[in-house]
């Protein structure tokens, strides 16, 4: 099977990677839409209800329990993923999301792709870079 429920810490670290100055949304909300849109995704790809995606991918998990796992994590104290890690984990979550009918209008692609945006604008060398190319 190539889809699957990223695991809570995966979720709570992404939620938790977007700085206040742009959340529009505390992270455990974050968390909330990222792994909604994991299970219906999921659901879709495979024609199983939440709770059974939950049980079979989500380590025993109901639909319910899986989320709140995601929010809990969302909710500790811990290291900030460096950009990389983000943006990587960003494009998992993406890819493992995506299954449904207009995907690229969910709050959690828009949620994604600030994340994704984010970590780029965070990456060595990003703000020594030229803003546009000019040629010599």
């Amino acid at each position: 099977m190539s889809a699957f429920l990223c695991n809570p810490q995966h979720v709570g670290f992404l939620a938790r990677f977007e700085p206040n100055r742009i959340r529009h949304t505390p992270a455990e909300q974050q968390a909330e839409i990222l792994a909604k849109a994991n299970l219906v995704s999921v659901s879709a790809r495979y024609r199983l209800s939440p709770d059974a995606v939950g049980a079979e991918f989500g380590a025993g998990h109901s639909a319910e329990s899986y989320i709140e796992a995601c929010k809990s994590e969302a909710g500790k104290f811990g290291r900030r993923l460096l950009p990389i890690e983000a943006l990587k984990m960003a494009q998992c979550s993406n890819y493992q999301s995506c299954e449904v009918e207009g995907w690229s209008e969910t709050p959690a692609y828009a949620l994604l792709h600030r994340i994704m945006g984010q970590a780029i604008s965070e990456l060595p060398g990003y703000d020594a870079a030229p803003w546009e190319y000019v040629a010599a």
